[in-house]
């Protein structure tokens, strides 16, 4: 099984690539958090990858969606917070724990 994780930090030098080809063929796709949920898009489209698990890192928050509404989780994605993860013929993969989200209104008191 080949996983591919990602976290925190975009990296503007995979753009130019054909990740796809970089990568091979990946079978999960892991986002630890506090990424744009463009950048996780990107990713996906680039590999190819067809199972994508993310966890909410301590900085995430609702992002925009292209239509102009707001979510919680990028679409498409399964939380993996606080549950194991088993996949079709793959068997069990992961069990998840999010960073702390913290509100910035308790963060300042």
């Amino acid at each position: 099984m080949r996983v591919l994780a990602i976290s925190d930090e975009v990296t503007n030098s995979l753009y130019p690539l054909n990740l796809g080809q970089w990568t091979g063929p990946i079978d999960v796709l892991i986002d630890c958090g506090d990424l744009p949920y463009g950048y996780r898009d990107f990713i996906v489209t680039q590999t190819h990858v067809k199972h994508v698990l993310f966890l909410h890192g301590n900085h995430d928050g609702p992002q925009s969606l292209p239509d102009g509404g707001r979510t919680g989780q990028p679409p498409g994605w399964s939380n993996s917070d606080q549950r194991a993860v088993y996949l079709k013929k793959l068997g069990p993969l992961a069990a998840g724990l999010p960073g702390s989200l913290a509100k910035t209104s308790q963060a300042r008191e």
